[in-house]
């Protein structure tokens, strides 16, 4: 009898396009402690955000983080202390009537690069806390990007105060997009877009310490709706 033929019909890998993505990572086994003031909204949202960037790029995931907006912003930074340096060592060596068109040409290039330093953090990167990118093979190369951005919302009027714990609270909203293409770019695959908002009371206890095994899991449940991971219970 002739051996049988193993069945065509076997699984795909779980990154096929038939199927959803690499799901988010695993929550932290032993997630570190974060203890912060719990009464400076800064102090709350940078702890946000850092454990955010953390579970995102884990290496379960292997998403890349893109430092573009910081290494572009350290470019236009260091350039304009390049140039005030020079403008001065320069101002300094040579006449005082001599050297004034450079010096001025100087103090000019200086004052656009630090303006267009500040218009790109304003405009371009704005709230932007996280980029990240990876690839996955699935019959043929597939590209994943997930951009994140967060921001403080203050909390209700006291007219709609019922849980003084809870909703008196100041807000973290995180808005994540998502966009998953053949390799080419050419084809996309998905495409999504998702908000989701808490209480900064739900992840951090009285004394400030963080709860980040439940901040992962809120987090993973945003990205697995944008990513178009579904469970089997939603409608």
């Amino acid at each position: 009898m002739p051996p049988k033929r193993r069945s065509m019909a076997s699984p795909e890998p779980p990154t096929s396009p038939l199927r959803a993505p690499v799901p988010p990572p695993p929550l932290s086994e032993t997630p570190e402690e974060v203890r912060v003031n719990n009464a400076n909204a800064n102090e709350l949202k940078v702890a946000c955000d850092d454990a955010l960037r953390r579970y995102i790029a884990h290496a379960d995931t292997s998403f890349r983080t893109s430092h573009r907006h910081t290494d572009v912003k350290l470019v236009l930074g260091w350039a304009s202390v390049i140039v005030a340096g020079l403008t001065a060592f320069y101002g300094y060596k040579v006449d005082f009537e001599k050297s004034k068109p450079a010096v001025w040409a100087g103090v000019i290039l200086y004052i656009l690069l630090s303006g267009a330093q500040t218009l790109y953090t304003y405009f371009i990167e704005g709230e932007t806390i996280f980029i990240g990118k990876r690839k996955t093979y699935a019959k043929r190369v597939e590209t994943e990007r997930i951009r994140v951005e967060s921001k403080t919302l203050p909390p209700p009027s006291k007219a709609t105060v019922s849980v003084a714990s809870i909703t008196n609270a100041p807000s973290y909203q995180i808005s994540m997009s998502y966009l998953r293409t053949t390799n080419t770019g050419k084809t996309v695959i998905h495409m999504g877009k998702e908000r989701a908002e808490s209480s900064y009371a739900a992840f951090f206890d009285s004394a400030g310490k963080m709860d980040v095994t439940k901040f992962e899991s809120w987090v993973s449940s945003a990205m697995a709706k944008v990513m178009g991971i579904r469970s089997d219970n939603s409608t």
